[in-house]
């Protein structure tokens, strides 16, 4: 077996029957989009995700502003105070699901659910 080199302290022996038996060829990828220069693959791949997570994000303002409007007035009293209080704020913070990605303001739900308490009172 494999490992009664380990045993013996024999290390290069040990690696020798390891890699014998379960070190698989790799097959690298020889040309990606048209080229097979190693450092110019990377820089591409590294420049496309750059581009990726520094593009300003898309926001169609109409779309938002007549869902923000549509959002208060069911959410307004007839007095025209808003029903929405502390404890619904409270409420949302608190399901706030964890390690989920940060959005273009890079502010992520950990920020908000493990910040100071008075922060509720200011959302």
């Amino acid at each position: 077996m494999h490992y009664e080199h380990l045993l013996a302290k024999n290390r290069s022996e040990f690696w020798k029957c390891w890699n014998a038996k379960y070190k698989k060829s790799l097959n690298s990828a020889s040309c990606i989009n048209g080229c097979s220069n190693d450092r110019y693959i990377a820089q591409t791949f590294c420049a496309y995700y750059d581009n990726i997570y520094n593009s300003p994000p898309v926001v169609d303002d109409t779309s938002f502003g007549t869902i923000y409007e549509e959002y208060v007035k069911s959410h307004t009293s007839d007095k025209g105070a808003s029903i929405i209080d502390i404890n619904i704020t409270e409420a949302a913070v608190k399901s706030l699901k964890a390690n989920k990605a940060a959005s273009f303001d890079s502010i992520v739900s950990e920020h908000v659910s493990h910040s100071h308490p008075a922060l509720i009172v200011h959302l």
